[in-house]
């Protein structure tokens, strides 16, 4: 591989730096996070009431599965959309400042991460979100 240009350097090493201080802020909007036993229930069952015949017509099927996706989203699983907005937002900008190449900015995303990870429930959760915060917390 070539040596990279100095001036390229510097500017991608700034890039780095201003993503790890804006990511760092994040970290700790996972402190948001319900943890509620009710994370994900699998009953797919409450769905059945929007169920209707389609046939073999694809595009109103495509719209009567989208139609209860947002139903699944918005009334029977709110929580995991919690989880998708506070979690995996402030873990992967968690995993972007741990990576940013500013000792400081890693030190403090790590200690941060540390800490607010003691307050969540893992036993509800994807296995992502456990795999974004390990890989921030021992990566470099």
């Amino acid at each position: 591989m070539p040596n990279p240009d100095p001036q390229e350097l510097h500017i991608l090493l700034g890039g780095l730096r201003l993503n790890g201080i804006t990511s760092v802020r994040m970290i700790d909007n996972m402190l948001a996070y319900d943890n509620r036993a009710d994370g994900f229930d699998l009953n797919w069952r409450l769905l059945e009431p929007l169920w209707q015949p389609l046939g073999d017509r694809v595009q109103p099927a495509v719209n009567n599965a989208l139609r209860m996706g947002e139903h699944w989203n918005a009334h029977i699983v709110q929580h995991r959309s919690m989880g998708h907005d506070l979690l995996s937002f402030s873990l992967f900008s968690a995993w972007i400042a741990a990576t940013c190449g500013d000792v400081r900015i890693e030190t403090l995303a790590r200690q941060k991460l540390a800490q607010n990870c003691t307050q969540i429930d893992w036993k509800t959760l994807h296995n992502s979100y456990a795999f974004a915060a390990e890989s921030a917390l021992i990566c470099c």
